[in-house]
């Protein structure tokens, strides 16, 4: 018996990276499901279709793993420094050598146990919180199908590695995989044409419009309301407050402008090349970026112990 699937698979959250303009299904979902329940949403992609002990198990131990690296890796022996030579007893200091590896992994395998147990709620209550997350995720999967059925959000599919720009999806070629049992849509982010895995993805600024998240939490800068500030000005407050921008900060502007065209959407302002139409470019981006950093950074003065010359 294996652990039962997930009902939004690693894989889709993986889909190709195209231009800032689409949102992959499975990021998408999450953003549909993140407006629907706000921090009720929290680890709701990871709802599997039902949950077991094998369940609890693999999620335990791939979690303590990380903790204990070489637990459950296999075991070499302690080099041994000189050859063994037949007849010749072997050095003490060999043996001693020995009899520490063996304790150690000991102790490792007992602490790694320990570590396991302690994290073991009652399989009753992970099966609930599974089972929350999964009622969770299912509407937010059904609410992103209506709004791309009801021409609210444009969806587009794409096949990794195509010389093609993304193209609509006609909506029947949607609505035959969704209603196929164990269709690829709903678990893995894409539609199997043509003997091909075409991704689907949806516009970002619809769905911005369509599921607005409202990412920040403050509703005034001072005594400011920051509905009467530009999108531009709000997405840079949520960017900074995102990444932590300090004095000490010097992330480079090429990154916070990334990171701004990728925020862009939440705003409703939409990523492009400029002569699109696009309301953000990698250029004024790069711009905005460069207003977020502190002086410190903008005259290019080193961090500490830097021995960059100025």
């Amino acid at each position: 018996m294996n652990p039962s699937h997930r009902l939004l698979e690693r894989s889709a959250l993986g889909a190709p990276r195209l231009a800032d303009r689409y949102v992959s299904w499975a990021r998408a979902v999450t953003i549909v499901g993140e407006h629907l329940y706000k921090d009720e949403w929290a680890g709701s992609e990871l709802a599997r279709a039902e949950y077991t002990f094998l369940d609890r198990q693999a999620d335990i131990d791939a979690e303590v793993q990380k903790k204990f690296p070489t637990a459950n890796a296999p075991k070499a022996s302690p080099t041994l420094g000189s050859p063994i030579r037949k007849g010749k007893p072997l050095d003490p200091a060999i043996l001693t050598r020995f009899k520490e590896a063996a304790e150690r992994r000991a102790a490792e395998s007992s602490a790694f146990a320990a570590e396991v147990m302690k994290r073991l709620p009652p399989l009753a209550e992970l099966a609930a919180l599974n089972d929350a997350r999964k009622a969770r995720l299912i509407e937010a999967k059904s609410a992103l199908f209506g709004a791309i059925i009801n021409s609210r959000v444009p969806a587009f599919w794409y096949a990794d590695g195509s010389a093609n720009d993304p193209r609509r999806v006609p909506d029947g070629e949607l609505v035959k995989d969704w209603n196929t049992v164990g269709g690829n849509l709903r678990r893995r982010g894409y539609i199997w044409r043509e003997r091909a895995a075409w991704y689907v993805y949806v516009d970002a600024a619809a769905l911005a419009d369509a599921f607005p998240l409202n990412p920040l939490r403050e509703t005034t800068v001072g005594s400011i309301p920051l509905e009467s500030l530009s999108p531009y000005l709000r997405l840079m407050i949520e960017v900074s407050l995102q990444e932590g921008v300090t004095s000490d900060t010097r992330t480079k502007p090429e990154v916070l402008g990334d990171i701004l065209r990728r925020e862009a959407p939440k705003f409703g302002l939409t990523s492009g090349a400029g002569n699109d139409g696009s309301d953000i470019t990698e250029t004024w981006a790069k711009s905005l970026a460069k207003a977020l950093r502190w002086p410190e950074a903008r005259k290019g003065r080193a961090e500490p112990g830097s021995t960059r010359k100025r």
